[in-house]
């Protein structure tokens, strides 16, 4: 990862474990979009209230590989996640799109698959 985006990334991945939304708030931009593995989308203040009720559970998430780019102000991140929830295992390939505002760099967007298989397929690796 690059940018310091790797440091954002796993407090993303700490916030959504704990569906901490005050922590999500901060790192997601105003004009965030999470197109969910089911095949629809949320605004962030959607998605926010989504962990608020209790209705997006994210389990413990695990980078398993993949690479980040960035130019200028923006990042993109493709990789594998591993999701840990109660007695469930799942393995999804994620993009991720980063923006810097005011020096932070926070999610535009997040982009779900599941996978289509039992191993990561990320792609690249730099």
């Amino acid at each position: 990862m690059s940018m310091n985006t790797d440091k954002v990334e796993a407090r993303l991945y700490g916030a959504l474990a704990a569906s901490d939304t005050g922590a999500l708030g901060e790192l997601l931009s105003a004009d965030f979009t999470h197109v969910h593995a089911a095949g629809f989308a949320d605004t962030k203040q959607e998605y926010l209230a989504g962990h608020r009720s209790g209705v997006f559970r994210s389990g413990t998430v695990r980078r398993l590989g993949g690479w980040t780019q960035a130019e200028g102000d923006l990042a993109v991140t493709v990789g594998a996640i591993e999701v840990t929830g109660p007695g469930s295992v799942a393995l999804f390939e994620q993009t991720l799109v980063w923006i810097r505002e005011d020096a932070t760099w926070r999610l535009l967007l997040r982009q779900l698959t599941k996978s289509a298989t039992d191993q990561p397929t990320a792609g690249r690796t730099a």
